[in-house]
């Protein structure tokens, strides 16, 4: 099921981000600044906070609202786009190893992550954006369609709740 990398609004939200303060900052009282370069290390991608930043119990909802007239899911790096079509290939379920996270998920940390550069009709308008992430590990069953082949994985997902709160965005989606 291919989602669109950005939605328009979300174009427009996070264009208005690369020169501006970050929006974030404004949802998450007490979130420290995004890295200043490009090319962080890790340890400067860490987000001080004693949980995850977004609660499951939202992410969950929206996720589970989504449907092809009404997408809830947006895939916000090129990483994320390639990995996920080749997880769907093997029987992976996006919407469903959300819904397992509460089961069967392990939250790790919290990291600002950086969308892929931002484009627009196939050019690209702006770079990308640092958005607040929460990483969780989950494992989920799965039936790959096309050898039959039936287990469990466990999955990485790096997971952002959308600016107007309707959209779930992921940067990473992996085994």
């Amino acid at each position: 099921m291919p989602w669109p990398l950005h939605s328009d609004f979300q174009i427009a939200e996070l264009t208005s981000m690369v020169n501006n303060r970050n929006k974030y900052l404004d949802i998450l009282p007490g979130l420290t600044e995004p890295p200043a370069s490009d090319t962080p290390r890790d340890h400067e991608r860490d987000i001080k906070h004693d949980g995850p930043l977004w609660p499951l119990d939202d992410v969950i909802g929206i996720i589970s609202g989504h449907t092809e007239a009404s997408p809830r899911i947006r895939l916000v790096t090129e990483d994320a786009i390639n990995d996920h079509a080749e997880l769907v290939e093997q029987g992976f379920c996006l919407v469903t190893a959300v819904c397992h996270l509460k089961r069967t998920g392990r939250y790790l940390k919290s990291v600002w992550c950086k969308t892929s550069p931002i484009k627009i009709n196939g050019k690209y308008r702006g770079k990308g954006v640092w958005i607040p992430c929460d990483a969780y590990t989950v494992s989920c069953a799965f039936e790959n369609p096309h050898n039959g082949y039936s287990g469990t994985n466990t999955y990485y997902l790096k997971l952002c709740m959308g600016l107007n709160g309707d959209a779930v965005l992921f940067v990473s989606a992996h085994l």
